[in-house]
């Protein structure tokens, strides 16, 4: 079961990420199947220029594009670039800018308080997209077998305790009627429908004769009192509704 839980949290954890917002999301995860978008696209990797996407709404791009280039002297003049994304992700657009790396923090800093949007730093790396993409196929191969063995041993577990169970029903029956009526009684077994066993038990109760005595046994409720019968009884519940 701990097994099969921690499957389960992986394979939520790595739906998150995939669900996540633009400041966090898996950008490569996105760009992955896009033919239109390339690694060159992405200058970086190196110890002097790196990538930062802009998450633009799209009623302040004019703004953006009139003024990023004025964010710091590290940003490569007419560097941006719209990345032509496929997927659905609302009113905003990536936009794509290059710039010196040690100006990165300042950059996303200045951006996000002057101009009032947020910018990230991002590499280029299909490589882990592809390594996702194998862990979550092995993900849900190791949650289907997980999830058949754990449910042949709920199974197996639940017909032990409900063997159990029905037997600490009957004992309780017997021990019930060997303490009222000694050792001279019979034991009887019938079925009763969900919601028919008051009916029967009360049945039971006035095609007895007990004489004087029959209006001692019935349900009491409505007087306060204990339901009291002149037999031992226990009920098993089935689970069936019909």
């Amino acid at each position: 079961m701990t097994n099969y839980g921690d499957i389960k949290q992986a394979k939520a954890t790595a739906t998150k990420q995939d669900t996540a917002g633009l400041g966090t999301r898996d950008l490569n995860a996105m760009f992955a199947n896009n033919n239109e978008i390339k690694k060159e696209m992405f200058p970086g990797g190196s110890s002097s220029i790196a990538t930062l996407i802009a998450v633009v709404q799209l009623g302040a791009k004019k703004d953006f594009m009139a003024n990023y280039e004025r964010l710091s002297q590290g940003v490569v003049p007419r560097s941006a670039e719209v990345i032509p994304v496929k997927q659905d992700i609302g009113q905003v657009e990536l936009i794509r800018v290059v710039v010196v790396k040690k100006y990165v923090e300042d950059i996303k800093s200045k951006c996000k308080s002057e101009l009032k949007v947020l910018m990230r730093e991002f590499e280029w790396d299909i490589s882990s997209v592809m390594a996702r993409e194998a862990m979550s196929a092995k993900l849900d191969k190791d949650s289907t077998k997980s999830e058949a063995d754990l449910k042949m041993v709920c199974e197996q577990s639940f017909k032990d305790v409900y063997a159990a169970y029905a037997h600490c029903r009957m004992l309780k029956v017997v021990i019930d009627s060997t303490m009222t009526f000694g050792d001279d009684y019979k034991v009887f077994m019938m079925r009763v429908y969900k919601g028919k066993d008051r009916k029967v038990l009360q049945t039971m109760v006035n095609r007895i004769d007990y004489g004087a005595s029959k209006d001692m046994y019935g349900f009491k409720e409505d007087q306060g009192e204990e339901d009291s019968f002149p037999f031992c009884y226990s009920h098993i519940e089935l689970g069936i509704d019909d």
